[in-house]
């Protein structure tokens, strides 16, 4: 019979939790007197069935069915009786709130159940989560008077819990001893608890993911009417009154007077402005004030065809440059969806040596077609290729991202390779969009994307696994070829397959130790070659003189490649909260892209960036493990027989390698005392029974077990184990055992003995020809 105390201490427990929770359900929700007369009705059912199901528990044999299904309807009550109540009334309460209701019913349902053993510690734990979902929505003091009052108790149930526990164990005899399991446990609990608090503490992945599942966490992209707290992640959220970076895109007055650089700003802050060489500088003329364009105008000069990037700049002074350049509250967009990204904005195919520009003239079968089509009753425009359907066995699983543009004066939208949707919100005219002659999709209507514009793109990757071979396309007409510079690519590229391979050697010999990445080095001013000069010379620039480069080494071994500018949305800044990546101005980025049948595929030839990984099934990458280890093992025939012929020999001797790494932890044990060597003997003797398929019965002692084994094999291994089970009883039933086996150096002897003598293989020899002195026991 359990402590009439102990029980009614944990009833304590259930009503101040209960009262706590209902307090906090006060201060969120109008107070009404249906909603105390339930709760009241609630606990009122639970003392009378505890009543109940105590006094006819020795009589009923379907007890526990009938808890149980006790438990079941009081856990479903408060959610079903919430879906009545929106569902006919339109009245409802927070999500967080009901499934604390749904826990307090089941605290009530375990304490009304408390004479079952266990079930009155679970209602005391789960009332402790009911306390503190209740804390996380009290404000007033009634409520956290409560609470108070809840702890108090607390610590006397635990007094009580301890005391009945030691009941009936009062000890017959008493030595000093370091704690050693106690002691490794409690350190072991302690750093547990470290680990988890580092590991859920601030911006960790693990605490990222628990979050959804706590009560008023927010930010899981679940939306509720009745809800009563939540961060969430939509499109309308309300607007920032302090720190416009930590919202969504919502209409703010923070954003109003906030600077929108263009394209044009951003890469001259990032990299310096362009240096014109002097027959350029001579082809000026000086304009008048009246006639100069006004300031703001120069925004859209990004989106003219033809404009140059500059591989030859000045880089500013500190002076010069934006302080909040890196800041956080400067982000030009916010990106939803796996990082890293590189976002395409403009890309150039002609280059002087200089300068780069955009192509004059697009192939016929690169025509885009736009078309407008619904999807879950919301516009998508749809961009297609006539010569595409060749490329989809290339092409990886459609992806999606959401951009939320902050700030960035441009009409043409950021997209990843590859685009093949869109989507802006009650957008539904094809003519609104526009597709430049750069291979970028603009807003062909305005001449700016507006601020805080949430847009959603699909995508679809290369998969660079799938592309045996890269098709060659014409070099273009306009670029500048340098012999210097192609033989440089074939000497990279000697004995190095066509295709992705060859493209992937150009990578990784940019991406070596030879060649340093630095953000502030430029080009002389009288430089013609940007190019041959990082790779002759300096080897050492920002990132567009290593996209030149991988660029003009590429087409000189006969590939279609272009330099590409956007921005990069790094993994490092990935916002695991509100999980959404933000882009600033210094992560303007320059890279190479190569022509892929009738699309583009991104490389990445500076050190630091990355490109984004291929979208994949659980089939694909089953498929492409299996083909990686079947071309590893036809590439390495001996290695893999080798690797083969040991995997079988451990399989077939897989018992032996185990008893051998069992035998290495007894051997540990024995340093301890000598019944720790008692015991560990009796724990590897079980285990080698259970390796061997002849496991002790449950209804036969180990004095009557082991030394029926040990007579079938010898006397004197019959003798050792009769010895090792008097030492083992001695030191289970004997109070002064520790002193008798202070002074007992043959126990380790007797130990080795009996292990020797039972090993593995006597345990298989019993279990097969199955000794007479086992009649009876197995």
């Amino acid at each position: 019979m359990r402590s009439e105390a102990l029980r009614s201490s944990t009833w304590a427990l259930a009503f101040l939790a209960t009262l706590a929770l209902e307090f906090a359900r006060a201060e969120y929700e109008e107070t009404s007197l249906l909603r105390w007369s339930i709760t009241g009705a609630t606990f009122a059912v639970c003392v009378l069935a505890g009543r109940f199901l105590r006094h006819d528990r020795a009589m009923s044999p379907g007890l526990g069915v009938l808890a149980a299904c006790l438990l079941v309807v009081l856990a479903g009550l408060p959610p079903v009786y919430e879906w009545v109540s929106r569902r006919f009334f339109d009245v409802g309460e927070s999500p967080e709130l009901v499934q604390l209701v749904a826990l307090r019913n089941v605290m009530l349902g375990l304490a009304a159940i408390s004479f079952v053993p266990g079930t009155s510690r679970l209602s005391c734990a789960v009332s402790v989560f009911v306390a503190l979902g209740a804390l996380m929505f009290l404000g007033s003091w009634p409520g956290q008077l409560v609470l108070l009052l809840y702890g108090f108790v607390g610590m006397w149930w635990l007094l009580g819990a301890n005391w009945e526990r030691m009941q009936g164990h009062l000890p017959i005899a008493s030595h000093r001893d370091f704690p050693l399991a106690a002691s490794s446990g409690s350190v072991l609990l302690v750093v547990l608890l470290a680990v988890a608090a580092a590991a859920l503490a601030g911006n960790s992945p693990i605490g990222s993911q628990l979050t959804g599942y706590f009560w008023g966490a927010g930010g899981n992209g679940h939306s509720d009417l009745f809800a009563s707290r939540g961060i969430g992640n939509g499109e309308q959220l309300v607007a920032a009154t302090q720190q416009a970076s930590t919202f969504g895109a919502v209409e703010s007055e923070l954003f109003l007077d906030s600077e929108k650089p263009s394209l044009y700003d951003v890469f001259n802050d990032l990299y310096g402005d362009e240096i014109k060489r002097l027959d350029e500088v001579e082809r000026t003329i000086a304009l008048s004030q009246d006639v100069l364009p006004p300031q703001h105008q120069h925004a859209t000069e990004e989106q003219q065809a033809g404009r140059t990037f500059a591989a030859v700049r000045r880089r500013r002074a500190k002076s010069e440059q934006r302080a909040s350049a890196g800041s956080a509250n400067s982000a030009l967009i916010l990106v939803e969806g796996r990082v890293p990204l590189h976002l395409r904005l403009e890309t150039f195919a002609s280059f002087d040596g200089r300068n780069w520009s955009h192509a004059e003239n697009r192939i016929a079968s690169d025509a885009i077609s736009l078309s407008i089509v619904s999807r879950q009753e919301k516009p998508w425009v749809m961009l297609s290729q006539s010569s595409a359907e060749s490329d989809s066995v290339n092409l990886c699983n459609p992806e999606h991202h959401v951009l939320k543009v902050i700030r960035l004066a441009t009409n043409r939208v950021p997209t990843p390779a590859h685009l093949t949707a869109a989507h802006i919100d009650f957008v539904d005219e094809a003519g609104f969009y526009g597709w430049t002659k750069d291979d970028v999709l603009c807003l062909s209507q305005r001449t700016s994307i507006p601020s805080l514009q949430v847009i959603h793109l699909e995508s679809r990757s290369f998969d660079i696994e799938k592309l045996t071979a890269v098709p060659f396309g014409p070099e273009p007409e306009s670029s500048q070829r340098d012999d210097e510079i192609a033989e440089l690519a074939r000497m990279w590229t000697n004995g190095v397959p066509a295709g992705r391979h060859q493209i992937e050697a150009i990578v990784a010999k940019l991406n070596g130790p030879e060649f340093k990445l630095d953000p502030e080095f430029t080009a002389p001013a009288d430089c013609q070659n940007v190019a041959a000069h990082f790779l002759f010379e300096s080897q050492r620039g920002p990132d567009y003189l290593y996209a030149t480069s991988a660029v003009l080494m590429l087409r000189s071994l006969g590939y279609q490649a272009r330099l590409a500018t956007g921005l990069y949305a790094r993994p490092e800044r990935y916002d695991r909260v509100r999980r959404q990546t933000p882009v600033l101005p210094n992560d303007a980025h320059v890279w190479a892209e190569v022509r892929v049948g009738s699309g583009w595929l991104t490389i990445e030839p500076t050190p630091g960036y990355t490109v984004l990984p291929p979208l994949r099934t659980w089939s694909e990458h089953a498929t492409l493990l299996f083909s990686k280890i079947a071309i590893w093992v036809w590439n390495r025939p001996l290695l893999s027989l080798l690797i083969a012929i040991l995997s079988v020999t451990a399989a077939r001797l897989r018992r032996e390698i185990i008893d051998f790494v069992l035998w290495l932890f007894w051997q540990l044990r024995c340093w301890w005392s000598p019944a720790h060597q008692v015991f560990a003997t009796l724990w590897l003797l079980e285990l080698r029974g259970r390796l061997a398929g002849m496991p002790r019965p449950s209804s036969t002692t180990i004095s009557m077990w082991y030394p029926a084994i040990a007579k079938g094999i010898s006397g004197e291994a019959f003798e050792a184990s009769e010895q090792l089970c008097s030492r083992l009883e001695r030191y289970l039933y004997s109070a002064a055992a520790g002193q008798h086996a202070a002074n007992s150096p043959s126990d380790l002897e007797t130990c080795r003995l009996v292990l020797q003598h039972l090993s593995l293989g006597a345990f298989s020899c019993a279990r097969r020809n199955h000794f007479p002195s086992l009649n009876g026991l197995a």
